[in-house]
């Protein structure tokens, strides 16, 4: 064990395996902690045996979190920053193989990038911290995409943990959407680099302080309120454009709605809405239809939010 591993051990023998203390060990009160579930995984028959052999993708000066989009499959990850595709196995990313990373980075791409620390910590195998677990995911994430500032927010009110980037399984093409949630809930916005914006409003927990008339004192209590969630989605995710990039009549449709404001004027049997009314049903888990039609108008409108950043 080191101090800092960085990318020594280059020239150690085979069975040897270089740990970085740093990332196993933690002060708990006057005594050090060693993460042995952790370093257990780094002593497994395929495990490394040295750092520092991530394969790093480099980002266009200026590109931020923001940027990145992540893919999880099986056996590999696709990174796309703006717009161009990278592909890494999870070995040339860093990751063993168990990896409590991996395993971690997979649950943020089931949540689409947002995970409860409480409900997280309950479903994660093994003694390491969901903090340590955290700091060493964003240690990999930031070597392995080269890309200024912090992967992975904490929000300590809510106890929650997001992603700075977008984030999602492989072949995961639905919308992650609350219970209990409306069309009224949801809100569409087209941004500038031709993304969607799609926000709902969660519910989120917090630590707040409560006055005991009883007894004069303060207390903490977890109290619940309503927060707008937002994930960023390209027009292809939604099978919105064909495979040529063209859109298809249903994704014109969709973002002449955007544009307009949630107003379009068409038939009342119009395929190309039809259509897309069939596709956000499913890609959200809502029976509800998504407009209305007016007989009066000849006009469908949007029972969500629509906004663009674009002229319509």
């Amino acid at each position: 064990m080191v101090p800092c591993a960085g990318d020594s051990g280059a020239d150690i023998p085979k069975k040897l395996r270089i740990v970085d203390m740093g990332s196993v060990s933690h002060l708990a009160g006057e005594h050090l902690s060693i993460d042995l579930d952790y370093i257990a995984e780094c002593f497994t028959d395929d495990a490394p045996a040295i750092t520092g052999r991530v394969q790093a993708i480099t980002a266009p000066p200026g590109t931020t979190w923001k940027d990145v989009s992540i893919a999880l499959l099986d056996s590999s990850m696709q990174v796309t920053i703006r717009g161009r595709q990278s592909d890494r196995d999870y070995a040339q990313a860093g990751f063993r193989d168990p990896d409590q990373r991996l395993v971690l980075l997979k649950l943020f791409g089931a949540a689409r990038g947002m995970l409860d620390a409480e409900k997280a910590a309950s479903v994660l195998d093994g003694g390491s911290p969901l903090k340590t677990r955290i700091s060493r995911l964003r240690q990999l994430l930031q070597e392995l995409i080269e890309v200024d500032g912090d992967p992975i927010a904490h929000h300590k009110k809510s106890n929650t943990y997001s992603c700075q980037f977008e984030i999602r399984l492989a072949g995961d093409c639905g919308y992650p959407t609350p219970a209990g949630a409306t069309w009224l809930d949801f809100s569409f916005h087209e941004r500038n680099d031709g993304r969607l914006l799609v926000s709902t409003t969660e519910t989120r927990r917090f630590r707040a302080r409560d006055h005991r008339a009883e007894t004069g004192r303060a207390a903490s209590v977890v109290a619940e309120q309503g927060a707008p969630i937002g994930r960023i989605y390209s027009v292809e995710e939604l099978g919105l454009r064909t495979d040529a990039g063209k859109l298809k009549p249903e994704g014109a449709a969709f973002i002449s709605l955007l544009r307009a404001g949630g107003r379009l004027p068409r038939r009342g049997d119009d395929l190309a809405v039809l259509r897309l009314a069939k596709m956000l049903r499913e890609w959200a888990g809502i029976e509800a239809e998504p407009f209305q039609f007016s007989e009066a108008a000849q006009s469908w409108t949007a029972l969500f939010a629509c906004s663009s950043d674009n002229d319509a």
